[in-house]
């Protein structure tokens, strides 16, 4: 089911491919420049003087010769590895285009922990005194589908500047017909106690869910925002697609969300 990011073939092959081509420099560079003729003034039988090609004496390779390309080889297959290889979590896997890395927990053990609670958090971020339409529908569906399991959902709303800069919170307290402004203070509170269990919104070029004790960042391009967290509902609970497409057709006709 679930997918390793790095393919442990496919970077040996790469490994290998990279060190035969800096080998291989090494190697031209080497035959054809560092052994070049040299050439020297001398004079011919009449007294003219003319440049005449000298060449040096070939000097057989040892094993001396491969210290410092090979030096040069894994130092540059160090750089390579840690630009497009390097990766900081201990589980990280890819389903349906979404990565899932944590230091914690694989996607099974994470997922079932959710299941498990009573009371979740759902946290988005909206520009000041600006609603957005796409959140807000991201929100409803994790709403949806976390009610239709019977888990207690509680909107956190926080509310950012132009800068990014949290200015303070919104919240339901579990009860959608209330609302509430939370200061900044109570909001970080309640957005970090491990207490709560919190899913958060984030914005990012990249579709990623980070799993942490009680806590499950969604990172989204804003595009596709309601996708990705669609597409994470779908692991987590089975009945995600029937649910949403039973409140759909109860409110709109429709069957998708």
């Amino acid at each position: 089911m679930f997918d390793m990011i790095a393919d442990p073939f496919g970077l040996i092959g790469f490994i290998l491919g990279v060190g035969f081509w800096v080998l291989l420099v090494f190697y031209l560079i080497k035959k054809y420049i560092l052994n070049k003729n040299d050439s020297k003034v001398v004079s011919d039988s009449k007294g003219v003087e003319v440049s005449k090609s000298v060449s040096k004496p070939k000097k057989k390779l040892s094993k001396r010769d491969f210290i410092v390309p090979a030096l040069i080889v894994l130092i540059v297959l160090a750089i390579v590895f840690f630009v497009f290889f390097y990766n900081p979590y201990k589980y990280s896997f890819v389903i349906d285009g979404v990565s899932y890395v944590s230091n914690d927990y694989t996607p099974t053990d994470f997922f079932k922990s959710l299941r498990n609670e009573s009371v979740v958090f759902v946290s988005p971020i909206m520009k000041e005194n600006a609603a957005d339409p796409l959140v807000l529908n991201a929100l409803n569906l994790w709403q949806i589908v976390l009610i239709g399991n019977g888990i207690s959902t509680v909107q956190l709303i926080r509310e950012v500047d132009e800068r990014g800069v949290l200015l303070r919170c919104h919240t339901n307290d579990g009860n959608v017909f209330s609302n509430r402004i939370v200061e900044k203070s109570e909001c970080l509170d309640s957005l970090k106690t491990s207490a709560n269990f919190v899913i958060s919104f984030e914005r990012s070029n990249s579709a990623r869910a980070f799993m942490s004790p009680g806590k499950l960042v969604v990172y989204s391009p804003m595009d596709s925002i309601n996708a990705v967290n669609y597409s994470i509902m779908k692991q987590v609970f089975s009945n995600s697609e029937a649910l949403v497409a039973s409140v759909n057709e109860k409110i709109y006709g429709v069957n998708s969300p």
